[in-house]
């Protein structure tokens, strides 16, 4: 902005000076006479610099509006026809004329010349405003940026310490403030409220959990204690019983270890994912137990569709954890079609293992499938089916640890369709 006005008034004012050059011109030319013209042009001469490349033009008009040369450009001249005055500027020449009249005649009076003073100093002046421009840019950046810095500088150590809080260090806690006052103080006392919450959360959970299983432990430890001197002393009528009394008290306890295991790593996968699994032995001894446990139940297995390579059906996981999240499902399918054919199939998808399972039961309720994942959750037509809502929800949660898909495709009365889907990292 400044460089155009500061080009505007250095123009304007070379037209002024053109203008009086031009004026002086025509009386030194028409208004006075010999002997008085030389000391009009002595004076002249003195007291009015020369201009670079100066040219005086001065130019009779016939009476039929033709001149008698055509030395200016002719949009000048057209300008001058038009306004008895024109400036004009062409190839960094610049031109002002005017139309005078003498003794009935007119003429055109012109003054050529250019201002490589003015162009000199205009570019010394973009040379300054860009030296500047970029010199000012520089340090607005960098007093920008240091500004910024020390604004954000304490939201980034809030955010660096919040990212460092897990559920290993829940006694962690953001530096209040210096002051103690505004937004960023408000923000670090609310963060460590929640953070106090959380860790007495975490801290009932995991004594809960502790106490529960030590509690659960201590039945079984008899119950194993008992069966395994009973198998010590073995008698034919009771082996097969206590075999199976041992086995499944041994699962009881795996599962306890696991979720123990789930509950007190704060449902971490990187440390549950240390057992290379085959998902299709596993479904398999499911549903060898399923067939002790529940002896009713109808399961129908497809492995029509499995791959050939045996690594494409194996995954990482806690074998405990995964048999009881897929033995529920199994089970709940079971229960629900009132021990009907359940379809169990595995196969792939998408280089993806999927585990369907497929029944002809009482279906779930449209409007209770969003909430069928909460705990304590029961779908409203599940009549006198016995349960607490805790199978689905753990399933769920087992599987998220294994980085495995949950889905659930159900209609009421016609039945429900779970597929699992689980990465295959061997493939």
């Amino acid at each position: 902005m400044m460089y155009f006005l500061t080009e505007s008034l250095t123009r304007q004012e070379y037209y002024t000076r053109l203008k009086l050059r031009t004026e002086v011109t025509a009386k030194a030319k028409f208004e006075v006479n010999n002997n008085d013209n030389r000391v009009y042009q002595d004076l002249r001469t003195q007291h009015l610099k020369v201009l670079p490349d100066e040219k005086e033009y001065i130019i009779e008009i016939t009476d039929n509006g033709r001149l008698l040369t055509q030395s200016l450009p002719p949009k000048l001249i057209k300008s001058i026809f038009k306004n008895k005055y024109a400036e004009y500027v062409e190839q960094g020449v610049y031109y002002v004329g005017i139309l005078y009249t003498h003794q009935n005649k007119n003429y055109i009076v012109a003054i050529s010349a250019t201002d490589p003073v003015g162009k000199q100093d205009l570019i010394r002046l973009r040379t300054i405003l860009l030296f500047s421009f970029l010199i000012t840019s520089v340090l607005s950046l960098i007093i920008g940026n240091w500004f910024s810095n020390q604004f954000v500088k304490p939201i980034t150590n809030m955010i660096a310490k919040v990212q460092n809080i897990s559920a290993y260090n829940l006694d962690l806690r953001l530096d209040p403030q210096k002051k103690g006052k505004g937004e960023l103080a408000d923000l670090a006392k609310t963060f460590n409220n929640m953070l106090d919450r959380l860790e007495t959360a975490f801290q009932i959970q995991n004594n809960f959990v502790s106490n529960a299983s030590h509690e659960l432990r201590t039945p079984l430890t008899a119950i194993l204690g008992v069966t395994e001197l009973a198998l010590l002393k073995p008698n034919q009528e009771n082996v097969e019983s206590l075999e199976i009394i041992n086995k499944q008290a041994s699962r009881l306890n795996n599962i306890i270890n696991g979720l123990l295991k789930l509950a007190q790593s704060g449902y971490n996968s990187k440390k549950q994912l240390n057992d290379s699994i085959r998902i299709d032995e596993l479904v398999l001894s499911i549903l060898d137990d399923l067939k002790l446990t529940n002896p009713e139940s109808k399961i129908h297995l497809d492995f029509s569709d499995l791959p050939e390579k045996a690594d494409y059906l194996t995954i990482m996981g806690t074998e405990p954890l995964l048999r009881l999240a897929i033995n529920n499902i199994i089970q709940n399918a079971c229960k629900y079609s009132d021990n009907q054919i359940v379809n169990v199939k595995l196969f792939l998808i998408n280089g993806k293992i999927c585990l369907k399972t497929s029944d002809k039961g009482i279906g779930i309720p449209k409007k209770d499938l969003e909430h069928i994942f909460e705990l304590f959750f029961r779908a409203s037509n599940h009549g006198d089916r016995m349960g607490f809502g805790l199978g689905l929800p753990l399933s769920y949660r087992i599987l998220k640890v294994h980085q495995a898909t949950l889905e659930i495709v159900s209609e009421e009365s016609k039945g429900t369709d779970v597929y699992v889907y689980f990465n295959n990292f061997y493939a």
